[in-house]
């Protein structure tokens, strides 16, 4: 009747699927096709765990990276010319005028010895830490390694602490008492804020991940635990428990070098202006800018050692095998669907019903959890792809991190490149030899950074590239 109400089931009678897999000589074969919905109702998991199709991936090439050592002494050599250069920009004298009493370039008597010791010590401890670290591991036995390696810890910070007092007992004598709380305050009171009263963050930039798999993966094979990386697991649990795992130390580095950045910065380029004579007179916008290339040029050099290729290709296989929920109106809608089930592995374009919501599954496999917001971030693709604004793209700039992480590497490199043409320009208009000296020094460092990200960037976008045409004939 006109009007009336239709009655429609909720299950078809069968429903169909297309699923292919693709052989390493790239011929396609076709799995399975039709399958009665009086099957997906009694036993869902297994039937869909049997008839979903494992993603491809494609390993990538060994791109040669540089080891802690080698990273922890750029660091430092940046750091300390960035020191020098701030140091020249306030204590700089006009030596080559005719009349000019003063015979150097800097008032050297101006600076303060202590308070350049302290920002010194401060900024070395990770590099001699790590050297101390290197030569334990070259000779000490596996099974006191650890104990020993604490304790040495233990050691080397008592010494920088002693070495900071003696060296804050003479600023002291010197400067205001207020002034300490630009002294300590990064590193004592934020600090304990960010770790507590842990040692490991003051001395290491990358956090262990055995410490991390033997407190958030116990479900999972314990064979990993030295190191991280990616297996592709057949259940859904454990692709759930590697996303944890992987999320955690990706929101650990992350924090290690915003902190890590922000602290070069700080006591390399910030200190000296708090600390310099009240009545001197130096270009305030000039070393603020100073400050800001600084810690820009500090945080990319953190974030390429943080997250390097081979890492990167990690989080891009986990968020393949984990996949995401699209949320769908329900109302008005009578379209077969599936009660969800945590054990079982989801097909692309699977209808769930999830808490009284209808989800269609997106991704080639899908282990996520509908509605989990954690695990929509952890896989997030069309999202930045449909953003026009660029002040939103900016906010979810590494949210599409792990599903393409060429992305992202892409907008660093874009960031970087800018960086490198406004030291240029400003190169070019500067007519006083400090400014000189200073953009010039610190483009060498830009320009090592420079030629990381575009190699990294080459490679991983014609990987990714490849894998994404493998993933759509095999969706297909």
């Amino acid at each position: 009747m006109p009007g009336g109400r239709r009655t429609i089931p909720k299950t078809l009678p069968y429903r169909s699927y297309s699923v292919y897999s693709i052989s390493e000589d790239g011929v396609r074969s076709r799995v399975s096709s039709v399958a009665p919905a009086s099957t997906l109702g009694s036993s869902d998991g297994d039937y869909l765990q049997s008839i979903v199709t494992m993603p491809k991936h494609i390993p990538i090439p060994d791109i040669p990276a540089d080891s802690d050592l080698i990273f922890e002494l750029i660091v430092f050599l940046y750091t300390l010319m960035a020191l020098g250069l701030q140091y020249v920009n306030l204590y700089k004298t006009v030596w080559w005028l005719p009349h000019s009493h003063v015979k150097h370039a800097m008032n050297f008597y101006l600076i303060d010895v202590h308070l350049a010791g302290f920002v010194v010590i401060v900024l070395f401890r990770r590099l001699i830490w790590c050297i101390i670290k290197d030569i334990l591991n070259s000779f000490l036995p596996s099974a006191i390694r650890q104990t020993v390696l604490q304790f040495g810890r233990m050691f080397v910070c008592f010494v920088l602490i002693m070495w900071l007092v003696w060296c804050t007992y003479h600023i002291v004598s010197q400067h205001p008492l207020m002034h300490m709380l630009y002294l300590y305050y990064p590193i004592t009171i934020i600090y304990f804020i960010l770790y507590g009263t842990s040692l490991s963050p003051f001395f290491e930039l990358l956090p262990s991940p055995s410490k991390q798999l033997n407190k958030n993966r116990q479900n999972v094979d314990h064979n990993q635990n030295q190191q991280l990386r990616h297996v592709c697991y057949l259940t859904a649990d454990a692709v759930r428990d590697e996303v944890e795992l992987l999320k955690t130390n990706f929101n650990d580095r992350l924090k290690s070098v915003l902190f890590n950045s922000l602290l070069s910065a700080y006591y390399s380029a910030f200190i000296p202006c708090c600390f310099a004579q009240s009545v001197l007179l130096y270009d305030v916008s000039w070393v603020t800018q100073h400050l800001g290339f600084t810690w820009f040029s500090c945080f990319m050099l953190h974030l390429l050692h943080a997250y390097p290729p081979y890492y990167c290709d990690i989080l891009h296989r986990s968020a393949l095998h984990l996949g995401r929920w699209q949320k769908l109106e329900s109302r008005n809608l009578h379209i077969p669907y599936l009660p969800w089930s945590e054990s079982s592995l989801w097909h692309q374009g699977a209808l769930v019903k999830q808490s009284k919501e209808l989800f269609r599954a997106e991704g080639l496999i899908n282990a996520a959890e509908p509605g989990n917001s954690s695990h929509s971030r952890f896989y997030v693709g069309q999202i930045v792809r449909n953003l026009n604004i660029l002040l939103i793209k900016l906010i979810f700039f590494f949210k599409a991190f792990f599903i393409n992480p060429s992305t992202c590497l892409c907008c660093l490199l874009g960031l970087q490149v800018t960086l490198v043409v406004v030291q240029l320009y400003l190169l070019f208009w500067s007519s006083e030899w400090n400014r000189i000296i200073s953009i010039a020094l610190l483009l060498f460092c830009n320009y090592y950074t420079l030629f990381k990200l575009c190699r990294d960037c080459l490679v991983l976008w014609k990987i990714y590239k490849a894998e994404q045409l493998i993933q759509e004939q095999m969706s297909n």
